[in-house]
């Protein structure tokens, strides 16, 4: 193994150190940081975190000097700087700050910002080991499994890494596993290594997925089981290792005692699978991964079939695929899985990648891509597509408004029955936006996806009745519809039930009433009428304490009456909040 490849299991990250009594005496250096620090696209109240934590760094502070070097290391908040990590790292290293050795050490082996220097690599390893850290124990075995600075040396390398094994190490795990099963370093034992493996992969190693691929290929320790070899190797197929491809093919191929001579149908098409028919692969994928038409469920072999046909160009593969690792929430698979389809022409694909690029899932947030992705799938009369499409134009997500555009993609998915399209259309009538006022279009287009079900079609129908939009005002229809969307959960709903009993019934009980269940989810206008309930005691005891919490919480939403209502309930006092960042969840 290279020293590149070993370096993965290096942790760069953590949070607990020693304090420094030293102080960097630079000033101006420290005041050139803070400056920096100044000029970041990052929150306010993160830079505060960030100069405080410099602060204390160059006053000698050995955690906060670490926390500075991980950041110039990774370079994420401040840019990269290898030569300033270093710098603070041996500060922090020099007061024996374990985390702060191992990461130096790193740099020093692989020769960052100079030249390498392995002997001092061993040396903050082994200052670091001597802790029974349990990190240091399994990179500074390395050092002696590849002769990296000392005399290759496989027993000592064993030790070290079981040592880091016992206290819960899921990297010196895996490697203690290896060392068990090919007997280098360690008297061969598979049930000891198919142990360490499991612990391995159940601390959050997935290298062990591989392993644990070869103790079921081969019966190691377990019976021989291709179909649990294939599940394990595919896992680590997913993880990055690709040498679980080989693996895969060979087991699927000696898997003899489901498919050898089987002339059912299942059975002809492993064979034209084998033969290499694309549809065969697709059709097994989906009946291994759905456990469809008599088929045992098998997640692992569903998806190496399918794998194989979208390696093919097979939109549909593709799409299934991707299709599975989004539902179970793999982003990146999900998004490398459906470019391929879209790029092939697939529609549901391409309205699928555009909502991953539309959300930033798997993928960086692009809205002009997710346009772009959408575009071509409504083009393809995908009416949800359709749907989006017009939503970004009459948003403005990554783009100027507009109203025009927006009416004709809207039109199009109504044309399909699209409920919420119906809704978006109505609202466009009823303000006039990209197409001339019509009030009764927009009325008839609110009550199209009210009886849909859609429930802010069914609020907004519920408007058009309590308003006169469009029809005639109606307080009894405009409380049922409002009604029947507020028990679908619309917030919109509830407070302008709220509204209908206090403004238009003088119900305050029932108008109390909704305005709490829109408060409750955290509705500024509402929490604002039940501030002012409460403090005028309208069906109601007075309860000034509640009526000003009721104004606080509607004002720090930055609603405007609230905002005046706490001035004057208060007679010109407004309670401020404090907040309280944990550096923590910063670093």
């Amino acid at each position: 193994m290279k020293i590149q490849k070993f370096l993965m299991y290096f942790i760069f990250f953590a949070s607990v150190g020693l304090v420094f009594s030293k102080k960097i005496d630079d000033v101006f250096d420290l005041e050139k940081k803070l400056k920096t620090i100044d000029a970041l696209e990052q929150s306010e109240a993160k830079k505060e975190i960030l100069k405080k934590c410099l602060k204390k760094a160059y006053d000698g502070d050995s955690v906060a000097q670490f926390k500075i070097a991980v950041l110039y290391h990774s370079g994420e908040v401040v840019p990269q700087d290898l030569t300033e990590a270093m710098r603070f790292y041996k500060f922090s290293a020099s007061e024996k700050n374990v985390k702060a050795q191992i990461n130096l050490s790193v740099l020093y082996l692989l020769g960052k910002n100079g030249k390498q220097n392995v002997q001092e690599a061993l040396s903050l390893l082994r200052s670091a080991a001597k802790t029974g850290d349990s990190v240091a124990l399994n990179n500074l075995a390395f050092f002696y499994k590849k002769g990296i600075g000392v005399k290759k040396d496989p027993v000592k390398a064993g030790q070290l890494f079981e040592a880091g094994a016992k206290k819960g190490n899921p990297y010196a795990q895996e490697h203690l596993a290896i060392a068990y099963r090919t007997g280098e370093g360690k008297i061969q034992d598979f049930q000891k290594a198919l142990y360490w493996s499991e612990q391995a992969l159940k601390n959050g190693n997935n290298e062990a997925y591989y392993s644990l691929g070869i103790h079921a290929e081969r019966g190691l320790a377990t019976q021989i089981n291709y179909d649990e070899a294939i599940r394990f190797y595919g896992l680590a197929l997913e993880h990055g290792n690709k040498r679980a491809q080989q693996r895969i093919d060979y087991c699927i191929k000696n898997n003899v005692v489901v498919f050898e001579k089987n002339n059912n149908e299942l059975g002809q098409l492993e064979n034209d699978a084998q033969s290499g028919n694309i549809e065969a692969h697709v059709k097994l994928g989906v009946n291994y991964l759905e456990g469809k038409n008599g088929v045992e469920k098998n997640i692992e072999k569903g998806k190496h079939y399918l794998r194989k046909a979208a390696e093919k160009e097979n939109a549909e593969a593709g799409y299934i695929l991707a299709s599975h690792y989004y539902n179970h929430k793999d982003y990146d698979l999900a998004f490398f899985y459906f470019e391929g389809a879209a790029k092939t022409g697939h529609k549901l694909a391409q309205h699928k990648l555009a909502e991953l690029y539309r959300s930033g899932l798997g993928v960086k947030q692009d809205w002009k891509l997710a346009r772009e992705w959408y575009e071509k799938s409504a083009q393809q009369g995908y009416v949800e597509a359709q749907f989006w499409l017009a939503h970004i134009y009459f948003n403005a997500y990554g783009i100027s408004r507009d109203c025009k555009v927006a009416f004709f993609w809207y039109e199009k998915a109504v044309l399909q029955g699209h409920a919420i399209a119906q809704n978006q259309l109505g609202w466009l009538y009823t303000y006039g936006l990209g197409v001339e006022k019509d009030l009764e279009k927009g009325f008839k287009l609110f009550e199209k996806s009210a009886l849909q079900g859609y429930e802010s079609g069914q609020c907004n129908l519920g408007y058009a009745y309590h308003y006169s939009k469009g029809v005639e005002k109606n307080l009894v229809k405009a409380r049922e519809w409002y009604e029947k969307s507020a028990k679908q959960g619309c917030i919109a709903a509830m407070w302008r039930l709220g509204d209908l009993y206090e403004k238009e019934l003088g119900d305050y009980v029932n108008a109390r009433k909704w305005y709490e269940k829109a408060a409750e989810k955290n509705n500024a206008w509402a929490q604002y009428r039940l501030g002012y309930i409460y403090y005028y005691g309208y069906g109601v005891e007075v309860d000034v304490e509640k009526a000003r919490d009721y104004f606080s919480k509607a004002a720090a939403q930055g609603q405007k009456e609230a905002i005046e209502a706490l001035k004057w309930s208060y007679e010109g006092w407004v309670k401020k909040s404090l907040y309280y960042i944990d550096p923590r969840n910063l670093f």
